[in-house]
């Protein structure tokens, strides 16, 4: 068994790299240098997770795609973090183009990181000089009409049965530029993906709950995140105990 799941690991890894540096990023490479074309840029991570998510043996449900609502406004997209493939996740159960708020690590990883500096939005969250850059510029994306993804636990949690704190950020950012708030649950993950070591890279099952988008209107930081916490720990706890 032990032997079977190493090699399942070193499979996981392989498709994953082979696949982002031989098909997605030489694409990335050229959509990257102009501004007007990084939504396509960005669809190339969509694809890299299309192909990818199911070759891993992660087996995606979205469920209730009708919240996927037409707004005149972009979306502040606001899910839980349980493992390093959420971000993938999400990018196959988005269906428009949206930039990530994710830890300044990732813009270290060779070619990957030069992809996320350029499209996405990398923060040292340790740094408040850093965490409100990182902030500035997903306004700047929210003006443009752009939706952001942020994870307000800010990093994966010890704990497999429990959220971890919301961080007051996110719901300040929402208020501020009156965009609503999209829910989303992501059940599943830390399982498929089990943190910190690759050889616990599992085929699983993962549901991406699409919940009712929050509407800003004169709630307070607190309420919202009250709110938005009660409702994603409430369906990522009901998963993770009957795990």
């Amino acid at each position: 068994m032990k032997l079977l799941k190493k090699l399942w690991a070193i499979w996981y890894v392989f498709i994953f790299l082979f696949i982002f540096f031989t098909l997605i990023f030489p694409f990335q490479a050229l959509f990257i240098q102009r501004k007007k074309w990084h939504p396509y840029a960005n669809f190339m991570n969509s694809i890299w997770a299309f192909i990818v998510c199911p070759l891993a043996g992660h087996w995606i449900f979205v469920k209730n795609k009708k919240n996927f609502k037409k707004s005149k406004r972009p979306y502040l997209i606001v899910a839980n973090h349980s493992s390093y493939i959420d971000i993938p996740i999400l990018m196959w159960s988005i269906p428009f183009d949206a930039r990530y708020i994710g830890k300044a690590e990732l813009s270290k990883v060779p070619a990957f990181g030069y992809m996320f500096r350029k499209l996405h939005i990398p923060v040292n969250r340790s740094s408040k000089i850093d965490s409100y850059r990182a902030f500035k510029k997903a306004s700047e994306f929210l003006e443009k009409g752009t939706s952001v993804v942020i994870f307000p636990e800010g990093t994966i949690p010890d704990t497999p049965n429990q959220l971890g704190e919301f961080k007051n950020g996110v719901f300040a950012l929402a208020i501020q530029h009156k965009v609503p708030i999209l829910p989303i649950s992501i059940k599943g993950s830390r399982y498929a993906f089990e943190d910190p070591t690759i050889f616990r890279a599992m085929p699983r099952k993962i549901t991406v709950i699409i919940h009712e988008p929050v509407i800003i209107t004169n709630q307070t930081e607190q309420e919202l995140k009250s709110q938005v916490y009660q409702l994603l720990s409430k369906t990522v706890f009901e998963h993770e105990c009957k795990t």
